[in-house]
């Protein structure tokens, strides 16, 4: 929740709004106080196990409630990253993780409304039950051939899952530019991933590029 101050929090006095390092701020004539409006940071893990299938988890809160997303939510003050992450993923499906690396970073929230970024991280299980846990009614393992894309819950979800997408999973050999099945296989969920590539083991390539900081040349 963003919260408006109307008074300054170490002195007490009104706050004004002047321009303030490049923008209009909250702030205090009297101590010097000046409110810096942070973002938030959440996390989200895409866990793939042996077998290839992702875990992906049903909401059971708003927004987007009743699809299917990554395990995700937001970090803590004091988190690291990567632990917030693993927090996740054990909170809303009962599994334990090793997070890995970082698939891509982006804007939280829709365009007219950008209040902070959320960190996708890839994740393989390492033990626990599977059992939906907070704020989550189901959670399963889905197959290339079996993920909802018709009821996946954010961007995020479906810029890492859908062929379509401006970003998407290819395999290395792909990225080198060698022969090999397209990424976009035709009619076939199995296109986010070569088939005979792990998810985990595949580069980001982002088409657009300005959707990920980091697009692999």
């Amino acid at each position: 929740m963003d919260v408006a101050y109307n008074f300054c929090p170490a002195c007490a006095h009104p706050l004004q709004d002047r321009e303030r390092f490049g923008r209009t701020r909250r702030t205090c004539s009297r101590c010097g106080f000046v409110h810096f409006r942070e973002p938030k940071v959440a996390v989200a893990v895409l866990v793939e196990d042996e077998r290839g299938r992702v875990l992906l988890v049903r909401r059971a809160v708003l927004p987007a409630l009743g699809r299917w997303a990554f395990p995700s939510g937001f970090m803590d003050y004091d988190e690291e990253p990567r632990a917030a992450a693993q927090r996740e993923v054990a909170e809303e499906t009962g599994l334990q993780v090793q997070v890995r690396e970082v698939l891509d970073v982006a804007t939280l929230g829709q365009e007219d409304q950008r209040q902070g970024v959320i960190i996708f991280f890839a994740g393989r299980p390492t033990g626990g039950r599977l059992r939906p846990g907070d704020d989550v009614s189901e959670v399963r393992w889905f197959a290339a051939d079996e993920i909802p894309y018709d009821e996946l819950a954010f961007s995020g979800t479906r810029r890492l899952l859908v062929p379509s997408s401006p970003c998407h999973l290819i395999s290395p050999s792909q990225a080198a530019g060698s022969p090999g099945p397209s990424s976009a296989a035709s009619g076939s969920a199995a296109g986010f991933c070569h088939e005979a590539t792990s998810l985990l083991s595949s580069l980001l390539i982002c088409r657009n590029p300005f959707a990920n900081p980091w697009r692999m040349s």
